[in-house]
């Protein structure tokens, strides 16, 4: 499958795990990939542009991740959304499935799972 046509939005407020998730991304074949380091500034994007697939820290300097969820979700139609977290409790976990999050995954993540799960995120949407 060819991720070319599928735009990311990576937000996350580390610069290492947003260019990490870059480096793992592009190779798959995205050509648009933006990235956000706070949630406002995710929000200001999300206005501007349609994005298939979000990669999203749980914890942000000036949202939680979980309340952004549900605005990315009000927001959107048919966008995927991958909770980013260091912290793999059960309650975090739930809240996340609960509110619309397509995925789950624990930093550090690996290329191998982040291909999977944009595989499996995206091909029901292969156009």
């Amino acid at each position: 499958m060819s991720f070319e046509q599928f735009s990311v939005l990576i937000v996350d407020d580390a610069a290492t795990v947003r260019a990490c998730l870059r480096q793992i991304l592009t190779p798959l074949g995205f050509t648009t990939i933006q990235d956000a380091a706070s949630g406002q500034r995710a929000l200001a994007l999300l206005k501007l542009h349609r994005f298939d697939l979000v990669f999203l820290d749980i914890e942000l300097p000036d949202y939680d991740g979980c309340v952004l969820l549900t605005e990315i979700k009000k927001q959107t139609i048919g966008t995927h959304v991958v909770m980013c977290s260091s912290h793999n409790s059960f309650s975090n976990v739930q809240a996340c499935i609960k509110g619309g999050a397509s995925n789950f995954i624990i930093k550090p993540f690996s290329p191998l799972k982040i291909n999977s799960i944009a595989l499996h995120c995206l091909a029901k949407r292969r156009g």
